[in-house]
């Protein structure tokens, strides 16, 4: 709830694990100020974070220095997903592309 509150990173999330908020929450008297201070202190997650955050696709087998266009990009996706269901066995539908 803090981490949704707070929109903390997972950088800030796995510091606050580390400094063990949660304990320190529970055997606090004063929740809310303990809650406010920790708020104060965290490094607020951005949307320029989230933008220029890297996706890791390499199983998708693209070139790393090769430029790559948003329909090959979407046409190895859909063909990876395609694969993946049809390994899955029967119940497992692909319809279109």
């Amino acid at each position: 709830m803090e981490t949704i509150r707070g929109c903390w990173s997972v950088k800030e999330l796995e510091r606050q694990i580390a400094s063990l908020y949660y304990e320190r929450s529970g055997l606090s008297k004063n929740k809310e100020a303990l809650s406010a201070l920790v708020q104060q202190q965290a490094t607020l997650l951005q949307p320029k974070d989230v933008i220029n955050t890297p996706v890791t696709l390499e199983f998708l087998g693209l070139n790393e220095r090769a430029l790559v266009t948003e329909n090959n990009l979407e046409q190895s996706i859909l063909d990876n997903l395609q694969h993946f269901l049809l390994e899955m066995g029967h119940g497992f539908c692909f319809e279109a592309r």
